[in-house]
């Protein structure tokens, strides 16, 4: 059975069959967004995938040093470098925004997450 994926992170629409151990198995690209139109098939797939998992990710790692944090005080945007950026409709503390920031940086690499 085939999955039609609309990401929320961009405006791409993908298909695969299965994931079978975190591999994706018969992936197709069906429209490439803006955002995604310079890379190739091949790899738009993959992409997506970890800019979604980034901005998933994200949010978890703020509710690890902030459990007070919900879904809802989460706000995150992709500028046209496709760089993340996050902020929260009750803002975290300067202590915790940057123990955050350093797990992203961690996590992700330097200037791939910014915590506003």
């Amino acid at each position: 059975m085939t999955t039609r994926w609309h990401p929320d992170t961009c405006e791409c629409v993908l298909e695969y069959d299965n994931i079978i151990n975190d591999q994706v198995i018969n992936p197709k690209v069906i429209k490439k967004c803006s955002a995604h139109t310079s890379h190739s098939n091949d790899k738009v797939f993959d992409i997506v995938s970890n800019e979604n998992r980034r901005k998933n990710f994200t949010l978890w790692e703020a509710q690890q040093i902030d459990p007070a944090i919900k879904i809802d005080d989460y706000h995150w945007r992709f500028d046209n470098e496709r760089v993340l950026h996050i902020d929260f409709k009750n803002p975290i503390t300067p202590t915790r925004k940057i123990s955050l920031q350093g797990r992203l940086n961690t996590r992700f690499g330097m200037n791939k997450t910014i915590v506003e």
